[in-house]
């Protein structure tokens, strides 16, 4: 074999050998990135992995209507609450949580409304605040009711999937939840702080139960 003809063999081992390497280091990263962050528990792309509305789960979507880490999509996406079976029980636009969004940013701390609407089981509220213990970073807090008739409450940024470690905790069976059946937000104020004043044996638990049953800053002082 001539020289040239075995460096031209040498090369050729070579470049195969490094495309092999390359194919083999995208497959890891493809490996990892594909790696269930919570294994077992639902993993659709919904955001409240382990809080319990009924069945009812929360999206966030692009422009055509699948879950994403993103609501804008150039301002076509949005949120959806979805049931079950897998229908749609609403849906906000992007413009409109944008527009919630600038007022929350203008009043740092209150919560705004973006949607209140029907759940399968009652009312659901989706509120955004600019949260002043964290440099008034945008946060959501959807609040809804299960088939048990109790309401829970969840947290989440942007729109990273809540997890039982990251993003926040999963709610606690501690305190009985109250039963207010009805879409209008000061009645539904009204109806939990009544329940909160009637149960509570503190201020303490008192507190505790306006703060796991209130959207946040959305009732007005009583």
């Amino acid at each position: 074999m001539s020289t040239s003809q075995h460096y031209r063999l040498h090369v050729k081992t070579l470049l195969l050998a490094m495309i092999a390497l390359i194919a083999s280091l995208l497959a890891g990263v493809v490996v990892v990135s594909a790696v269930d962050p919570f294994p077992g528990l639902p993993n659709d792309g919904r955001i409240n992995v382990v809080h319990h509305f009924g069945g009812d789960a929360l999206y966030c979507v692009d422009a055509n209507g699948n879950p994403t880490d993103q609501f804008s999509d150039n301002n076509l996406g949005g949120i959806k609450l979805l049931n079950i079976d897998g229908q749609q029980l609403w849906f906000v636009s992007a413009a409109d949580i944008e527009a919630a969004i600038l007022l929350a940013e203008a009043t740092p701390g209150l919560g705004v409304e973006v949607i209140t609407a029907p759940g399968s089981y009652g009312p659901s509220f989706l509120y955004v605040f600019a949260d002043q213990e964290e440099d008034g970073i945008i946060k959501f807090q959807f609040t809804a009711f299960d088939e048990w008739g109790k309401t829970n409450t969840m947290e989440f940024k942007f729109c990273e999937p809540v997890g039982p470690i990251s993003g926040g905790e999963v709610p606690g069976d501690d305190i009985p939840a109250p039963v207010c059946n009805t879409t209008n937000i000061y009645d539904f104020c009204v109806c939990v702080f009544e329940y909160c004043d009637a149960t509570a044996n503190s201020e303490s638990e008192y507190e505790a139960c306006l703060d796991q049953y209130l959207p946040v800053e959305a009732c007005p002082v009583f």
